[in-house]
Parts: structure tokens; C-alpha cells; sequence
């Protein structure tokens, strides 16, 4: 089966975007004291360092088999971290996948999650992606601005489709896509650097 093909490090104006380390274990816990984090991720509540190892260790085997491309992104200067991003789904059907985010709460409002959904979407694109899928809770009205000014067409929305944190709520989710033809695939293509 044909797999999208994704770099390990992105560099957009001055975010860098790498793997994860064991050394970020820390300010990812701390960035996920956020409860917005979990209240429009699948981030869980509460959120500790082994919550933290964890994902160290999903991000390395996602890598590892080729199946996602976590990335976090950080300033590309200092290093902090400035938020998670990346593409998960890569090898299920070697065409699709989909883009997931969280951005620190210090780094919000800035055009982070823009600036990096550009070069990472960019990248998926480059890679063999024939979709890239973006779903948001409806009402996360930050992450459905990120997808329009990207440039992903909102498709619909998912109601009631799954069950969020701890409760038996069910949420609706707003998705969003860009296929490579689309104008707005193509202008991100011209304009988006990756590397």
C-alpha cells in the first residue's frame, strides 16, 4: 500500500516543527494544564507525566511505523513549545489523512496553528495525500477559523459522533478538507515551503 510521505522537520517563518523528545515532556504537561486543551481535543483530563510519557511514546511509534506524523512545534530560536500538530491515519488507505492540533495557551492568537497547518498540510499534499481532513467541535470556534483561512472547504457536519472526555455526552464535529486540486490546494502548494 502506498504511504504518504511526511519530513520529520518542517520550518515555517520562525516555527520549527520536530518530533517529540523526552526532554518535552515536561512543557507538554504543563501546556495541557490548559483545560481548553481537553475541552476541544482528545487531550485527556487530568494530565500528568505519565499521560505525558504516553504520548512520548505514541508519537514515537507513530513515526516508527509510518502510521501518523506528530510533530510539535516550537519557536524555531528558543525551542519552547508553542503546541502540537500532526497528520494521524497516514497508511490506512495511503491517500487520506488527518490534521490535529493543540496550540499553548501562550501562543494562541499569534497565527501559529495557522502557519503551521499551512506547512504541514503543504507537506501531506507534497507527500501523496489525495485528502487531508480537518475535524473541529462546532462550537471551537478557533480551530474552525484555522481551516478556512488554510484553506479547507467545510464539508458538513458530523452529529453526535462520538463521545468527549469523561461524560456521555456526544459531540458534533465540523470537517473540513483539501484535495489537491482545489484552488486553494494549489495556492498553498506555490506559496508554502517545506523543509
Amino acid at each position: 500500500m502506498a504511504r504518504i510521505e511526511v519530513p520529520d522537520e518542517l520550518l515555517v517563518d520562525e516555527l520549527r516543527l520536530r518530533p517529540m523528545v523526552e526532554a518535552d515532556v515536561p512543557a507538554v504537561v504543563e501546556a495541557c494544564q490548559d483545560p481548553d486543551i481537553p475541552r476541544f481535543t482528545t487531550v485527556p483530563s487530568p494530565y500528568g507525566e505519565a499521560e505525558g510519557r504516553s504520548y512520548l511514546e505514541f508519537c514515537d511509534h507513530e513515526w516508527a511505523d509510518g502510521t501518523g506524523a506528530p510533530f510539535l512545534v516550537v519557536d524555531a530560536a528558543t525551542d519552547e513549545l508553542l503546541g502540537s500538530m500532526g497528520l494521524m491515519r497516514l497508511a490506512d488507505d495511503g491517500a487520506t489523512t488527518e490534521l490535529g492540533y493543540w496550540i499553548a495557551a501562550s501562543a494562541r492568537g499569534k497565527g501559529v496553528a495557522t502557519r503551521a497547518a499551512r506547512v504541514v498540510t503543504a507537506a501531506a499534499l507534497r507527500g501523496g495525500a489525495q485528502r487531508v481532513e480537518l475535524r473541529a467541535m462546532t462550537d471551537n470556534v478557533g480551530s474552525r477559523l484555522v481551516a478556512e483561512r488554510v484553506g479547507f472547504s467545510l464539508e458538513g457536519v458530523l452529529r453526535s459522533v462520538m463521545a468527549h472526555g469523561c461524560s456521555a455526552d456526544r459531540i458534533d464535529l465540523a470537517i473540513y478538507s483539501m484535495l489537491p486540486s482545489d484552488p486553494a490546494a494549489e495556492r498553498l502548494l506555490a506559496t508554502s515551503a517545506v523543509g
